[in-house]
């Protein structure tokens, strides 16, 4: 069945040629990566959050050491999933240039009979 409210997205781009056995422990690491940012923005609601403030806090938070690529390749996939929306609002990044922020993307629920 097409679900079109979706898009398809890899959790790991496959651009080395692992073989099937690492490309499969490879995306699940990657899936396991958007679980946990996705956690990050849960926690933070509201509040517009950067690539490197991300990787900060995933460092710090969950012991994990991943480059900073692979944080903001899981909150690309995750704004195309529409778990996530980019802002218009920049902040500073760790390597001193701008960089966007993004927050949870909100669902909007219309209830006719409120209307």
């Amino acid at each position: 069945m097409d679900n079109f409210n979706t898009t398809h997205v890899q959790p790991f781009y496959n651009t080395i040629s692992l073989d099937n056995t690492q490309l499969t422990k490879a995306n699940a690491e990657a899936l396991k990566q958007e679980e946990f940012i996705t956690e990050i923005f849960k926690a933070n609601k509201n509040k517009p959050i950067s690539p490197s403030q991300v990787h900060k806090v995933y460092g710090k938070d969950f012991s994990k050491n991943v480059p900073l690529t692979s944080i903001r390749r899981a909150i690309t996939n995750l704004t195309s999933k529409g778990t996530l929306r980019k802002t218009g609002i920049m902040v500073t990044g760790i390597f001193g240039k701008p960089e966007y922020c993004w927050v949870m993307e909100s669902k909007k629920i219309h209830l006719e009979f409120l209307d």
